[in-house]
């Protein structure tokens, strides 16, 4: 049976701990049952907040009035946005 000095379970947060471990000459072996980067990369943090800014980008303009800039919203390409998503989150993952 291989031996490693640190066992890592998890792969988001707990990276930061097996690179750190790797860097100070530790044998180091990593689990995890999902893809990299755990739920925050893909599933959490990641997406949640790149899906939340066009929102807030469309209740600013919605808002503007109340400061009497004068905007319009001609179309919101909701593919587009889920696609920059995903594929943000494929490459980090």
């Amino acid at each position: 049976m291989e031996e490693f000095d640190v066992l890592v379970i998890g792969a988001g947060s707990g990276m930061i701990v097996a690179s750190n471990a790797i860097a100070n000459g530790l044998k180091t072996a990593v689990v995890e049952s999902g893809p990299m980067g755990g739920t925050c990369v893909n599933r959490g943090c990641i997406p949640s907040k790149m899906l939340i800014y066009p929102a807030d980008v469309v209740a600013m303009i919605h808002e503007a009035t109340n400061v009497n800039v004068n905007a319009t919203i001609n179309s919101i390409g909701f593919e587009r946005i889920m696609n920059r998503m995903r594929q943000f989150v494929t490459e980090d993952s």
